[in-house]
């Protein structure tokens, strides 16, 4: 209980051996033990980091997942000190959509790497410079002119990647809180919202094609249910988000798609985001991968926790297929027989259907948001590549 309430946030493992749970507990102390709190920062470590924002003519903010519990004050730091913010995967609604300020999320992206290195400060809030700021990667960084300003909970994590010039090993929101003040009396500056759209602009530009097909899809969805939580397998339309799909607050879009990129993830996890949060949930998956898990169909029904199941059908494991095609390998276990996905969804008592163009999802997203069933709704590639 004490790593899970001061440590990096995560789940915790905690056994009990059948002996120890078997014990009598009659004479046990029941009394709560007060927990450690998060670590604080290190003052000298926030005066100067808070110095070098203030004096900084060109600053970069980066933001991972260990910095959601911060958003607020992040972001008042980026306002007021004018910095482009470049987001994690995981850290994707920390801005809103619209914001002047939202740079970008791939910093495997030539633009943002260039950026990388002009920028003379640069403050990076709980971002490991993974697999989650970098699609496809990771892509090691290049040199950099500025120094960085690291904020961690993880003393380790802190010591890996790139070297910063200040460390900060501590909680995000306290972190946060100390440098707010720090430099609340710094004056005001402008600029950043310019750089920020010159970089918006540059990274549409060198968006790949097979991305940019799966923004109208995306945009439905968000247009017909804004509210909704957005849970993504190992596939296409998800690879595709991460470079430019923007929710419209935190934990509200994540995905198996970083890292080992597990197969059959979304409709689970989807699942168990709809029995723990409000509002509707949307799940993106793939006909390779949605295979994996297709049973669980069932438990979102008998939990009485409908997800709106959305597939992608290119016919196998499209990903590594291309992979393969652009090495000049031959495809090998890449093209599957996909079976008839609607009537396994019905046989499970889930609503299937197949909508051939953009209209027609975007119909079947509302009536399946009303329904408030389980729905899985099919798009084939050859009926969506070229919207």
């Amino acid at each position: 209980m004490a790593i899970f309430a001061s440590a990096r946030p995560r789940p915790v493992y905690l056994e009990i051996p059948v002996d120890v749970i078997a014990m009598d507990a009659d004479g046990m102390d029941m009394a709560p033990r007060p927990l450690p709190a998060p670590p604080a920062p290190d003052p000298f470590a926030v005066a100067e980091a808070g110095y070098l924002l203030a004096n900084a003519a060109r600053p970069l903010m980066i933001l991972g997942g260990g910095a959601v519990g911060a958003r607020d004050r992040l972001r008042w730091i980026a306002e007021h000190l004018s910095i482009p913010v470049i987001t994690s995967i995981n850290a994707k609604g920390m801005l809103p959509p619209d914001h002047a300020l939202l740079a970008g999320e791939n910093l495997a992206a030539e633009p943002l790497r260039a950026e990388w290195k002009a920028a003379d400060v640069i403050l990076a809030v709980g971002t490991e410079f993974g697999e989650t700021e970098m699609y496809p990667g990771p892509a090691p960084l290049p040199p950099r002119a500025g120094g960085l300003i690291r904020i961690d909970i993880d003393p380790e994590q802190a010591m890996r990647g790139p070297r910063a010039e200040v460390a900060m090993v501590a909680d995000a929101r306290l972190a946060a809180l100390a440098l707010t003040n720090r430099i609340d009396h710094a004056p005001a500056k402008m600029g950043g919202e310019t750089r920020a759209k010159r970089l918006r602009t540059a990274l549409a530009a060198q968006l790949p094609d097979y991305a940019r097909r799966h923004r109208p899809i995306l945009a439905a969805i968000e247009h017909v249910l804004p509210d909704a939580t957005i849970v993504g397998d190992s596939t296409e339309m998800v690879y595709a988000a991460n470079q430019f799909f923007h929710p419209r607050a935190v934990r509200r879009f994540f995905n198996a798609t970083t890292g080992y990129g597990t197969l059959g993830y979304g409709l689970p996890a989807g699942i168990g985001a709809r029995i723990g949060l409000d509002g509707p949930v949307v799940v993106l998956a793939g006909d390779g991968g949605l295979l994996f898990t297709v049973a669980e169909l069932a438990a979102a029904i008998e939990a009485d926790a409908p997800v709106i199941v959305v597939v992608w059908n290119n016919g196998g494991y499209g990903e590594i297929r291309k992979y393969m095609a652009e090495r000049a390998i031959p495809p090998v276990a890449v093209d599957l027989r996909v079976p008839d996905i609607a009537a396994i969804a019905r046989g499970f008592g889930a609503d299937a259907v197949q909508p051939r163009d953009l209209a027609g999802f975007t119909d079947a997203l509302a009536k399946a948001a009303a329904s408030g069933r389980t729905s899985v709704i099919l798009l084939e590639e050859a009926d969506f590549a070229t919207i």
